[in-house]
């Protein structure tokens, strides 16, 4: 089914490119993509599409740090701190709890 559907979509899009005719009806892949309507459409795009060019430079001109420039910020510190050793050591701690509590209540439910 999806390769019949390319087949036609291919066909629409060959018929149009051959036939610019404008007394010829609309093919298929009119039906699929719509135009634009109104010229207020067109110029509401149009300011939306430079809004969106002008948020694209500014994010440009922002800095981009690579990662040799963090290990050069970081310094000769691990990436690891120590702080995120004990979150881990504690998470860790509380899953072993919460497994055993889980085990012990589907052992009392099995019975």
């Amino acid at each position: 089914p999806d390769e019949a559907f390319y087949r036609s979509l291919n066909q629409a899009y060959r018929e149009d490119l051959v036939g610019c005719d404008t007394s010829r009806p609309p093919s298929h892949l009119g039906m699929i993509w719509e135009e634009a309507e109104d010229s207020e459409d067109v110029n509401i795009g149009r300011d939306e599409l430079k809004q969106l060019e002008n948020a694209a430079r500014i994010v440009e001109s922002q800095e981009v740090f690579s990662a040799m420039d963090y290990k050069d910020y970081r310094g000769n510190t691990p990436c690891v701190s120590e702080q995120d050793l004990a979150q881990l050591s504690r998470i860790s701690t509380i899953d072993q709890l919460a497994m055993e509590k889980l085990n012990e209540l589907d052992r009392l439910s099995s019975k």
